[in-house]
């Protein structure tokens, strides 16, 4: 069967296995004093690189263009991959640097994207909190409304072989975070669009304009989720948003939304454009006017 990456990436015995190499990489860790994103990165590339110990290598590619940001932390990883008994490849400089590692090694069977969030969070590109517990949506929701993305990770590695994260093993979570942070930060334009619906989202739901979303735990679990799992194009955010309100609340869902609607400061250009969401008389015009709003929002994101 081909190796993916996907929801269960690391079996328990996995976990289990490795126990006496966490602790090389811990005692290694703590040595170098780093910020904790990085620790964090340097934890994920080298679980990638155990899992496959002998055969993790896939290449070079020199597709993601270099950080602009000089702050990262020199560290040359060789060394400690030789105390961990990874193979390491002989096209491979020994003197390599961990941020050029990231950016220009391909570990089997990452996704690229994935890897490309891992050199820009390292090189402080991407703006990461780190916790140590997983947050509830309402707290992601206001994180990304602050413009940063979040990273959980807890390295209590002697819990790792019986932890989940839903359906996720600890690496598995580690880099679907890292997947999140580059669809939410890739795209400078986008990026500050999609501020700009989150804080639309959070405006609306601090004046209440749902009803108690724990009576309708359906539309609670769709909401969490557009609200925390679903970094997209701000129109597709606005028009999920949409159908999930008129999808859970039915006869109610034009009263909520209007309210929805009251609640955001707009033009009257943009007001009408999400009256006219998901209906056939939404046109070009009202898409301008919605990323236009989104915009708007998100630029105020950076001064609040």
């Amino acid at each position: 069967m081909k190796d993916t990456f996907k929801p269960l990436f690391c079996a328990p015995s996995f976990y289990t296995e490795y126990q006496d190499s966490f602790r090389i990489i811990d005692a290694a860790v703590n040595d170098l004093q780093w910020d904790k994103t990085s620790e964090v990165m340097l934890w994920t590339a080298l679980l990638a690189m155990l899992r496959r110990r002998t055969d993790w290598f896939q290449g070079v590619s020199s597709n993601v263009p270099q950080s602009s940001n000089s702050i990262a932390p020199h560290y040359e990883v060789y060394t400690l991959v030789q105390k961990l008994n990874i193979d390491w490849p002989h096209k491979l400089s020994k003197e390599i640097s961990f941020a050029e590692f990231l950016r220009t090694v391909k570990i089997k069977p990452l996704p690229a994207v994935a890897q490309k969030a891992m050199y820009f969070i390292f090189t402080q590109k991407y703006p990461i909190t780190v916790l140590d517990y997983e947050p509830s949506p309402r707290e992601l929701l206001q994180i990304q409304c602050e413009g940063r993305r979040i990273i959980t990770f807890k390295n209590d590695f002697s819990q790792w072989p019986t932890q989940k994260f839903g359906k996720r093993d600890p690496l598995s979570f580690w880099l679907h975070d890292c997947i999140h942070a580059e669809h939410f930060f890739s795209q400078p334009e986008i990026y500050q669009s999609q501020l700009g619906f989150y804080k639309f989202v959070s405006d609306a739901h601090a004046a209440q304009c749902w009803p108690d979303l724990s009576a309708n735990p359906q539309f609670e679990g769709d909401f969490s989720y557009l609200i925390s799992d679903m970094n997209s194009h701000p129109l597709h955010l606005f028009k999920t948003l949409k159908a999930i309100t008129d999808i859970h609340f039915k006869e109610q869902s034009l009263s909520i939304w209007d309210r929805v609607i009251t609640s955001c400061l707009g033009s009257t250009e943009e007001l009408n454009a999400l009256r006219k969401l998901n209906t056939a008389y939404f046109v070009d015009n009202d898409i301008d006017a919605l990323l236009q709003m989104t915009k708007r929002l998100g630029a105020q994101s950076y001064t609040t």
